[in-house]
């Protein structure tokens, strides 16, 4: 269903993230781990790709304005490391 999909996505990457960033990686069991990495890389290629987006459009502001107000990453001041996704 690719009316919700980048949405689910999002709410499901930052629940990796925030796993990642309080557990890391090697608390993950081998299967676990080996897919992280790969989303990690996958993530990567995202950026690169996509880093040169048009960052004049006014929508895009909007939208990271509403996405960094629902940020919740849990212990913000304890681990200043916070991956902002676009």
């Amino acid at each position: 269903m690719s009316y919700c999909r980048f949405e689910n996505t999002l709410i499901d990457l930052r629940d990796c993230y925030n796993a990642l960033d309080k557990e890391g990686l090697d608390n993950l069991s081998k299967t676990e781990k080996k897919y992280a990495l790969k989303l990690i890389e996958l993530c990567k290629y995202i950026f690169e790709d996509f880093e040169n987006i048009d960052e004049d459009d006014e929508s895009d502001e909007e939208e990271q304005d509403e996405f960094e107000d629902e940020q919740d990453f849990e212990d913000e001041d304890e681990n200043d490391n916070t991956l902002l996704i676009l």
